[in-house]
This record gives C-alpha cells, structure tokens and sequence, in this order.
C-alpha cells in the first residue's frame, strides 16, 4: 500500500492545463449562449411594446369619428418608439358605404419596426 501512495504524486501540468482548456471553452460556450438568449429577449420585448402601442393606435383610429383625421406622423412613444398613422380610402361600396384603410407602423432603433392594418366602412351621407 506504501508503493501505491508513493507513485501518487498529483496531477502534471499537462493534466491541469487539459482541464483548464475544457473548461474555459465550456464557460466560452455557455456565456455565449446565455448572452444570445438576452439579446433575443430584449428583442422580443421590443416587439412586444411596439405592437402594444400599434394596436393601441389603431384602435384609436377606427374609433374616429372623423377618419381622415385620425392619420398623424412621428408620434412619439415612451422616448423609444416612433410611430405613423396612415388613412387611405380604399373605395366606395353601395348606398354611399366608404371604405377606408388605417395602416399603423412603429419603429424603435435600430432597426425594429411592427406594422399593423384595419378597415373600417364609414356610411358617407352625400
């Protein structure tokens, strides 16, 4: 039992500097996938606010009474978001129905954007 303890003397260095290589890419590895996975949450959470404040406009839009006049540019959102309301009349149906398309857009920097567009049918008296 004496001769086993006396050949075991620790790790040589090329043992240790092995396990240091394996775990330094292991650690690269995972903090660049933790870093990837922040990256995608912050964009999702962009995306979610800016539709949040899209659809928040669009509603306001339809709910015009006026709806040419609902259609207003550089709006500004939270300090973050920047937004566009467009109005366009898209045709006149029967018995003096109008048809009109509200197309809401809002970007954030640098280069997020979320679109979104609604109809609405206004009774035009003449």
């Amino acid at each position: 039992m004496s001769r086993v303890l006396r050949n075991s003397r620790g790790f040589s260095l090329v043992e240790v500097l092995a396990a240091l290589f394996i775990l330094g890419v292991a650690a690269a590895t995972v903090l660049g996938a933790f870093s990837s996975n922040l990256r995608l949450i912050k964009r999702s959470g962009d995306h979610a606010m800016a539709t949040i404040h899209a659809r928040s406009l669009l509603e306001e839009a339809l709910s015009e009474g006026d709806t040419q006049e609902a259609a207003v540019s550089g709006v500004d959102l939270d300090g973050v978001y920047s937004a566009g309301v467009d109005v366009e009349k898209v045709g006149r149906g029967e018995r003096g129905v109008g048809m009109y398309e509200v197309r809401v857009e809002v970007d954030w920097p640098p280069s997020g954007s979320v679109v979104l567009r609604g109809r609405k049918a206004v009774v035009e008296l003449e």
